[in-house]
């Protein structure tokens, strides 16, 4: 899902957080949408620092998408502005030995505690083809630093997130854009 805007030429501009609120508020035609955006994450703790390319989730990802995770669950609307974390499988694997009592452990990022709720298998690659510096994303999280911040969580004109959606049965594409362009 994309805006267009009259200051920015083209039709796929990022989307505001009130933008995408009123948009998952108000359609009809989508069975579910999710937005998010990228964060990178200085994890720490269990041997040295290390940056890892984050995605940050506002909805229910894993129910949206149809995926299971391998231990544990999935980010959801629960974790709105909770600190909790869903790793990759790499990532558990590589840091953490792939122990299973990751689930409910707390873990540093950015200096902040985050609950590890779930694993995601190796397959699972969201957002798709993504890489920033040659990384891959290898955790999601709630939307926490971004809703306690007013300037990224209330302002229309902070156009920074992407968002997705599932069309319901029986909805077409330009039958959603229709409404979602209203």
């Amino acid at each position: 899902l994309w805006e267009t805007s009259t200051r920015t030429p083209g039709d796929r501009n990022p989307l505001s957080v009130p933008n995408y609120r009123d948009w998952a508020a108000r359609n009809r035609s989508l069975a579910g949408s999710v937005a998010y955006a990228f964060n990178l994450f200085t994890v720490s703790g269990d041997g040295a620092p290390e940056q890892i390319q984050g995605t940050q989730v506002l909805g229910d990802l894993t129910a949206l998408l149809g995926v299971r995770p391998l231990l544990g669950r999935g980010i959801g609307a629960q974790d709105e502005r909770a600190h909790t974390v869903v790793l990759a499988e790499g990532l558990w694997r590589r840091r953490y030995g792939a122990d299973p009592a990751i689930i409910g452990r707390t873990i540093r990022m950015n200096g902040e505690p985050y609950t590890v709720v779930g694993v995601m298998p190796a397959p699972f690659k969201f957002p798709p083809h993504f890489r920033f510096l040659g990384i891959g994303v290898e955790l999601w999280t709630g939307y926490a630093t971004i809703l306690t911040r007013p300037e990224w969580a209330e302002a229309r004109g902070r156009r920074f997130q992407r968002a997705i959606g599932r069309l319901r049965p029986g909805v077409s594409a330009a039958s959603a854009s229709a409404e979602l362009d209203a």
